[in-house]
């Protein structure tokens, strides 16, 4: 009973040592990042009360050294979750940073997505949330002053209307494929590598695969010639990727549709025309479990042309 007692005693004592030093170790780390950002702000407005000493680094770092080049901004961009430089956009190429020096945030201290990093101005103010392990702090630059204020990380983090020129991974968010992804969520406005597509989220969407007809249609103008009263048969493949199908729906142009829940089908319907020449738009429409559409292009549509009797 003893040896029971003394474990179970043994057991807590671990326990409670393990709590303390992770709460110890996280708050230590939260606040060395802290330190870190602070340290770094002074020098972006140090950076940014010099920058005429700067315009050298923009005419060092183009070839078109004949034409007058000055610092035109000074911001601190994150790369990603923890890496960061401070950079200068010259006007003679302000979509060409410049960096000056790069840093990282200690191990397991990541900046929560949102905010790009900071950008030197004396009328908005830029900001940015660390987190680690469930606790959070946001600094804040407001032209002179810098501010840290504590908040947990279930709490939103830091945005700004003005925001530094960095990649999308950056703002922590990520570039959605055209095509196969929709952007939703919140947009990032100053990217460099997908400025109209840098989404917060990337949720899939159909894709047509094939989507083939017989008689066959012009490869290079996707149109299908046939006589009233002839049947014409649809065929596709659609690809989902994270829901489930709920529906193809095959938009035939002459006021009627065929529906599928299959992946893969095969669809026929005979078209008529009581005029000499009658001309449909025969679209495939896919709708997944997500309420998420395929997008139109040319591959889900082809064009139907009916020689009338």
């Amino acid at each position: 009973m003893r040896i029971l007692v003394l474990l179970f005693k043994l057991v807590l004592i671990l326990g409670v040592v393990a709590a303390a030093a992770f709460f110890i170790s996280r708050e230590a780390l939260l606040l060395i990042a802290s330190r870190q950002m602070v340290s770094e702000l002074r020098e972006l407005q140090q950076t940014g009360k010099t920058k005429d000493a700067f315009n050298r680094n923009c005419r060092v770092s183009t070839t078109a050294e004949a034409i007058p080049a000055t610092v035109q901004s000074v911001e601190l961009a994150f790369l990603n979750e923890s890496q960061f430089q401070l950079q200068l956009l010259c006007s003679n190429f302000s979509y060409q940073p410049v960096a000056i020096r790069s840093g990282t945030l200690p191990r397991f201290v990541t900046k929560a997505p949102g905010s790009g990093g900071f950008v030197w101005s004396s009328e908005v103010p830029t900001s940015i949330t660390l987190s680690i392990w469930g606790r959070s702090q946001t600094i804040t630059l407001n032209n002179q002053d810098i501010t840290v204020s504590s908040q947990g990380a279930d709490q939103a983090v830091a945005t700004s209307t003005l925001s530094p020129l960095t990649q999308c991974t950056g703002y922590g968010f990520q570039c959605c494929q055209d095509g196969s992804q929709v952007g939703a969520g919140e947009q990032a406005p100053n990217v460099l590598d997908c400025p109209r597509s840098c989404f917060s989220q990337c949720p899939a969407r159909p894709v047509v695969l094939t989507f083939n007809t017989q008689p066959f249609y012009n490869s290079q103008t996707r149109v299908v010639n046939v006589m009233s009263g002839e049947v014409v048969t649809f065929s596709y493949v659609v690809e989902l990727s994270g829901s489930d199908l709920q529906q193809v729906k095959l938009i035939l142009g002459d006021g009627q549709e065929l529906t599928s829940l299959q992946t893969k089908d095969t669809l026929t319907h005979t078209f008529s025309c009581n005029q000499p020449l009658c001309t449909y738009q025969a679209k495939l429409v896919i709708t997944d479990t997500a309420g998420m559409t395929n997008v139109d292009s040319n591959l889900n549509q082809v064009t139907i042309s009916v020689s009338g009797g």
